[in-house]
């Protein structure tokens, strides 16, 4: 039998051969359980979280998916020939439960109940007739989509949707009325009769490619590349931190010899659904009580999924904001850029299980300090509510050559504007992503704590319990 594993991108599940995983780790995938995550699912739903809550989430109806009850006696054999070496923590495994599938077996199902839900369908519109072939036709298509039309319309968006889908559908009926009428046909023969010709033209297809960015070959010195390291020094004075000249742009050329600073190639990459041509990331994030019913989860999930597709030239870095700005790996904060290498996001993505959500929505501090360091693009994402007015304070105030994007998580309309317009000051666009029906399970499942005071890290500028 052959040796499979499960990988993961952050959006997708796969087995592969274990043969190919070195292949599947270059396109962005990775195990879970070497990032202190697993795969829980309740047979509707499948979530990759930290092992640590699996526990949890077994109390919830949840099953962990990854664990397979014959496996323990050949992994402890394999970790008694081969100690791990890695400073990662060990993984805990949930006590045994009775009628746990496993993650194949669950997607087995699943593809299983999709094939007969596309038989059953299919033998209703063909069991159909007349009218209420085009109300199943119509039922069926709404249902199919409704995913996606929740997403981007919202609620009352389905509505309006499902109301016009009706109102066109009855439009293009026709209504025959068997009544007889008494017509009179008057009809002529010309003497000549044009020939018709019929010429049946048919689509020429085409085959449109997308242009290949050029990237260059070079790589960046070891010197420069920043691993995220963990210090002891808690960062208080956050703004005063990135002011350092460690992470001020780059100096003018010099007058004497008209030499510059090389400057490296700029990379084109699709981050947000947005293509730019950029080297140097900051996402700045909102971490207030307000990103609640699986906003927050769903800008991690896009933060993941943007870090990932970043290649090892890039640099990227984040701030939460909330009560105040909260940099990098705080409370051991970084204050520089990190190359987007496997071991950096693997260490982000870790940091990011840590995060809690806090009292306030102060973003002038964040957003600040991400211009101070001078990147290339910034993200700003988040439900678009600043208690500090800080979207107005940019967005009359543009800074420099760095392009500004904003993603919304459910944006009000009154404050859509206002997100709006932050990003079209400084160059950049506005996207309403909304909220995942997978992330706002999970947020219900697994809520993430909310601080309304001081808990001894989280919450500093709030009042102590």
């Amino acid at each position: 039998m052959r040796d499979t594993l499960i990988v993961s991108d952050g959006r997708e599940f796969h087995e592969i051969d274990a043969d190919d995983f070195a292949s599947a780790a270059d396109a962005g995938f990775y195990r879970p359980e070497m990032q202190g995550r697993t795969i829980v699912g309740d047979g509707r739903y499948h979530f990759e979280i930290p092992s640590c809550d699996v526990t949890k989430a077994c109390e919830n109806g949840f099953v962990d998916l990854l664990c397979d009850p014959s496996a323990p006696s050949q992994a402890s054999s394999q970790s008694s020939d081969q100690p791990d070496a890695s400073t990662s923590q060990p993984i805990p495994s949930p006590p045994d439960q009775p009628g746990r599938f496993t993650l194949l077996a669950e997607l087995n199902r699943a593809e299983q109940l999709a094939q007969q839900d596309a038989i059953e369908q299919q033998d209703d519109l063909e069991s159909a007739s007349g009218l209420n072939y085009y109300r199943v036709f119509a039922r069926q298509w709404l249902a199919a989509r409704r995913v996606f039309l929740e997403r981007q319309l919202g609620s009352h968006g389905i509505s309006i949707a499902i109301h016009v889908a009706i109102f066109l559908l009855l439009a293009s009926l026709v209504l025959v009325d068997d009544r007889q009428q008494k017509s009179v046909l008057i009809a002529s023969v010309s003497r000549t009769s044009n020939a018709i010709e019929e010429i049946i033209i048919e689509p020429e297809s085409l085959e449109i490619t997308e242009p290949k960015d050029s990237q260059s070959q070079d790589s960046p010195p070891e010197s420069e590349e920043v691993e995220i390291a963990i210090t002891q020094e808690v960062a208080i004075d956050f703004m005063g931190a990135v002011s350092i000249p460690s992470i001020k742009p780059p100096a003018a050329p010099s007058k004497t010899n008209g030499k510059a600073m090389e400057v490296p190639k700029k990379t084109a990459s699709a981050v947000f659904g947005t293509k730019q041509a950029a080297n140097d990331y900051i996402f700045v994030i909102d971490n207030s009580n307000s990103m609640s019913r699986g906003r927050f989860e769903t800008a991690l999930h896009e933060l993941m999924i943007a870090v990932n597709g970043l290649n090892k030239k890039q640099r990227f870095y984040v701030i939460f904001y909330s009560d105040c700005a909260y940099p990098m790996m705080y409370p051991n904060s970084v204050t520089q850029m990190a190359y987007a290498t496997n071991s950096n996001k693997q260490r982000l993505f870790l940091w990011l299980n840590t995060v809690q959500l806090c009292l306030k929505t102060n973003g002038k501090e964040a957003i600040e300090a991400a211009f101070k360091m001078d990147p290339d693009v910034i993200y700003v994402l988040g439900d678009g509510a600043f208690t500090d007015k800080a979207s107005r304070h940019f967005a009359s105030q543009p800074r420099g050559r760095t392009i500004l994007n904003t993603r919304g998580m459910q944006v009000a309309p009154n404050l859509a504007k206002s997100f709006e317009a932050l990003a079209k000051a400084h160059g950049g666009d506005y996207k309403d992503v909304g909220v995942l029906p997978a992330a706002a399970a999970r947020a219900k499942a697994f809520p993430i704590p909310r601080n309304n005071k001081r808990n001894g890290v989280w919450g500093r500028n709030l009042p102590v319990q």
